[in-house]
């Protein structure tokens, strides 16, 4: 029951970012709003705009410390975190009292912050941010309710939002576990795979025939070292096959046209670039063996 709070995490700094650059977008249209408040939040019936303009500065300054801290100070994520959640948690509080409660819609912009929180977050600290929100969310709408005299059952409405704020936070963290689990699987995956790729690598090069990776247009890829023993130069970087051994090219195309056969020969003739060094004064006959989508070249001992 508790495996979704204790699972391997790694601070999250981009995503943490891109949250503290919408936090910050966010506080300016709310210093906007409190600068023009008949225009801009008139309909969230403010009935303090003495408080609304001080909370909306002094959140734009946290949000905007928060988001340079977040960039320029990579260390102590979690409380980086928390203090921007708590400052998130403080401050629409503040509105959402300004605002005359719930009934402002303010409080569902913390469900945003709880989810960001949630996915990027540790373990239990989601719960005490979702704690914290409903600690604030309903003490603020009880104090609404004793000084504006709004109707005792708007509790009710801050008790549902409260609810949806652990739903929140437990969801979130649920996926967020989940990507940080696929997120391990592939970097260990890929580890696998580079090493098992650098394996064959050597045993590649310490072969003794002859491999050569040659692409569908003809362009070599790869070799490995025993090609330029075998062949009496190595192939310059991005040479074609045809340039390169034109007899090989010409096995290679043979094969292509008959794939059936599984090995063929080709004849290096005498003086050719491709042939041994030892052999260039005699007409060569190599054995060639071609696979999909790769063509590797085991050399056989020369025959007249």
């Amino acid at each position: 029951m508790t495996d979704w709070l204790a699972t391997s995490w790694e601070a999250s700094w981009r995503p943490f970012q891109y949250f503290n650059l919408y936090r910050l977008i966010l506080a300016c249209l709310a210093l906007l709003a409190a600068l023009w408040p008949q225009g801009w939040i008139s309909v969230l019936h403010v009935g303090d705009n003495a408080l609304f303009l001080p909370a909306t500065v002094v959140y734009l300054l946290v949000v905007a410390a928060g988001f340079l801290a977040s960039i320029y100070w990579r260390h102590r994520f979690n409380f980086q975190l928390s203090s921007q959640v708590l400052a998130d948690v403080l401050a629409l509080g503040l509105l959402m009292f300004a605002g005359g409660g719930v009934a402002s819609g303010i409080g569902t912009l913390l469900l945003v912050s709880l989810a960001t929180a949630s996915l990027v977050g540790r373990g239990r600290l989601v719960l005490f941010y979702a704690a914290l929100a409903t600690l604030v969310t309903l003490g603020g709408q009880v104090v609404v309710v004793l000084v504006r005299g709004l109707e005792a059952a708007t509790i009710v409405q801050a008790g549902l939002l409260s609810a949806g704020f652990f739903a929140t936070a437990i969801l979130s963290r649920l996926l967020g576990q989940r990507v940080m689990a696929n997120e391990e699987l592939a970097r260990q995956r890929g580890i696998s795979l580079e090493n098992q790729s650098r394996i064959s690598q050597r045993v590649i090069e310490r072969m003794q025939d002859g491999v050569m990776v040659v692409a569908s247009s003809g362009r070599i890829e790869r070799y490995n070292p025993m090609v330029a023993e075998m062949l009496g130069a190595a192939p310059a970087p991005g040479a074609d096959l045809t340039g390169y051994c034109p007899p090989l090219a010409v096995a290679l195309a043979n094969w292509k046209a008959s794939p059936a056969v599984a090995i063929t020969e080709f004849n290096a003739p005498a003086g050719a670039n491709c042939a041994p060094a030892s052999s260039r004064r005699t007409a060569v006959r190599e054995k060639c063996s071609f696979f999909s989508r790769t063509s590797g070249v085991s050399r056989s001992a020369p025959s007249s």
